[in-house]
């Protein structure tokens, strides 16, 4: 049985069997239509992110060349439409080869096709690409680009000059599932990140495969869904002698469950970076040498799904520092930074492709306020939990643990709060005294009637 997709799941109300492949599921784009998500994308102010192009059918990886065309990887609709087009710096798009391999699951309501495409130091284009029923599925392409120039018509299948099997690979190795989802180009060597083994592979000069590393489930800390939630790999930077991987994370999408892991060399992995959600995409920013992650979009279990314009653009600088830089996008499927520093995002709905410009700070869309920065610690936690936010100015503010159901269990806070970083502490307990049990609870801040939610896990 293939594994639903993330939104498969929200929309067949949570199949909890197995955890869901990073590949976004056309049912939504069908039968909602393709305006709902077109307007979340253009509804965005002119403080917004810059739209660069559109048109484009479930957009997903994105690759900047040396001469700064972008290069967009398209999953398709499920009709033998999965394509990649080129966005010149100009803003003019043309595609490049189209009618690969789109495959839609009729039982599990998911499609999928071209996740990512690159250029490699010969000038072709590789692509990866994920689960259909032609020879092409779960596999590496190289297209023959040696007589295309930009602007040019669509090349055809006959470019098509190498087939590389990605999962006859990984299921000879005992994994019940492949999805081939992110590439990485290193030192002669291809490294494929599998969003359905929750592995990354290595391909030496001679092709030959090797498991680098395994992200091993962990223990599902609420009573919703599966007993144990799969780590699952979207993409792998380099970093020094090793890489970092981004992960999403399974049903029930718990809000900051999500890692950056560091992978080494001889595939050791390690958490890097914590307390992010949903995770899509990775790049190094040009200017300062921080990491750039793309957060899909956050999910609200009490509400019962994805949030809408939750997609986010993070900055770290990996000492510690964290800043959210982009917020209150539609949901988020691919990003690349140019060499000055701009940041590109893909918003799968809209086929949209945006530009953040270098140096921004604290975008998000009118009419909506910014997140609160809510800070729990430790989540998950045993004993006490130190709740940290900070106000712009002073408010009037009301804090509550709630339980999955939205039943409040205590009241911590309600009155004035002046401006600046506030800091509380729950100790676990109900407001009868009474040591609530281990589970999923949520902490929830009104600040003058705006309400802000975080998942808090009791151990």
């Amino acid at each position: 049985m293939k594994p639903v997709s993330i939104l498969t799941n929200f929309f067949l109300h949570f199949s909890f069997e197995r955890f869901p492949r990073p590949v976004f599921n056309v049912f939504l784009w069908r039968y909602l239509g393709v305006g709902l998500f077109l307007f979340l994308g253009l509804s965005l102010s002119a403080q917004t992110p810059e739209l660069v192009a559109s048109g484009f059918f479930s957009p997903v990886g994105l690759h900047i060349d040396a001469d700064g065309n972008i290069w967009v990887a398209q999953s398709g609709s499920g009709n033998s439409d999965a394509a990649v087009s080129v966005i010149t710096p100009s803003g003019e798009s043309y595609q490049v080869i189209s009618g690969l391999p789109s495959y839609f699951d009729a039982q599990t309501m998911e499609v999928s096709g071209v996740w990512r495409s690159r250029l490699n130091a010969d000038g072709n284009l590789v692509l990866l690409t994920g689960f259909s029923e032609t020879e092409l599925a779960n596999s590496l392409l190289q297209v023959d680009l040696s007589g295309y120039s930009i602007g040019d018509p669509a090349v055809s299948h006959e470019n098509i000059t190498d087939t590389l099997n990605i999962s006859a690979f990984v299921l000879g190795q005992g994994f019940a599932e492949s999805n081939p989802y992110d590439m990485l180009f290193s030192n002669d060597q291809v490294y494929i990140v599998d969003a359905a083994a929750n592995a990354v592979l290595e391909i030496d000069a001679d092709g030959n495969f090797s498991v680098l590393t395994v992200f091993p489930d962990f223990e599902n800390p609420t009573p919703v869904g599966p007993p144990y939630i799969n780590i699952v790999p979207t993409n792998i930077v380099a970093n020094g002698d090793g890489f970092l991987v981004s992960c999403l994370t399974g049903f029930p999408f718990l809000e900051g469950a999500a890692q950056v892991f560091t992978v080494d060399s001889d595939g050791n992995n390690s958490n890097q970076l914590s307390d992010l959600t949903l995770l899509v995409d990775l790049d190094w920013d040009p200017n300062d040498g921080s990491l750039i992650i793309l957060q899909l979009g956050s999910f609200d279990l009490m509400a019962g799904g994805f949030v809408e314009a939750s997609g986010r653009v993070i900055r770290d600088d990996l000492q510690g520092n964290r800043d959210t830089i982009a917020q209150d996008l539609p949901l988020l499927s691919g990003m690349a930074v140019s060499s000055n520093g701009d940041i590109y995002v893909s918003d799968i709905f809209g086929g949209n492709v945006w530009r953040l410009p270098v140096g921004i700070s604290g975008i998000h869309s009118p009419g909506k306020d910014p997140h609160l920065p809510i800070r729990l610690s430790p989540n998950p936690g045993a004993d006490a939990i130190q709740i940290e936010f900070e106000l712009a100015q002073t408010s009037t503010v009301q804090i509550s643990i709630l339980d999955q159901l939205g039943r409040e269990m205590i009241s911590l806070q309600d009155g004035t709060m002046a401006a600046g970083t506030q800091t509380l502490e729950w100790n676990g307990k109900s407001a009868t005294d009474k040591a609530l049990s281990p589970g999923l609870y949520f902490c929830r801040i009104t600040v003058n009637g705006e309400v802000f939610t975080k998942t808090l896990i009791r151990q």
